[in-house]
């Protein structure tokens, strides 16, 4: 992976996509994952909901492989697709510059009160939200490629489906 970082850098991009970064790393000695025992936090569908994915997601080594990617990119910026609660995320940041927030996605909140900017109709959704946005700002790479105003990038699929380049 990191040569095909490179490959992309001689050709002028400037950042990646890292998609599935937290599903990059599996267990060395191929186990199975377990049957579930609690709840994952986001919907999974078919068997990955059936499952607790200690093997097959968020190792411990996926620093070690983000390193080398960080090592490769350089400066360019790199932005992780990292499908887990956000308490998950400072570990991934201290590799790449910023990550997807699923949490957002699935966090309920009323329509309403978002649109009128109430501040007095803040109920828990309000709250979450807001210690959620406090906790997803990088605090290891913060500024990092902020000087650039457009970035050409691409995007380096982590599950091996290849490099996906903008309007192709």
């Amino acid at each position: 992976m990191q040569d095909v970082v490179r490959f992309w850098l001689d050709r002028g991009v400037d950042g990646f996509r890292v998609d599935a970064v937290n599903v990059l790393v599996k267990d060395a000695e191929l186990r199975n994952d377990p049957p579930a025992s609690g709840r994952f936090p986001f919907p999974l569908v078919g068997e990955s909901a059936e499952l607790d994915h200690v093997y097959s997601a968020n190792r411990p080594e996926v620093t070690q492989a983000l390193a080398a990617l960080r090592e490769a990119a350089g400066d360019a910026l790199l932005v992780g697709e990292v499908y887990l609660p956000t308490a998950e995320y400072p570990r991934y940041l201290e590799h790449l510059d910023l990550v997807f927030a699923f949490e957002l996605l699935f966090s309920p909140w009323k329509a309403g009160v978002a649109a009128r900017g109430d501040r007095a109709g803040r109920g828990p959704e309000t709250r979450r939200l807001g210690a959620l946005e406090s906790r997803l700002r990088p605090a290891g790479n913060a500024g990092r490629g902020a000087e650039r105003p457009r970035c050409r990038g691409a995007s380096v699929d982590a599950a091996g489906s290849g490099v996906h380049l903008p309007g192709r």
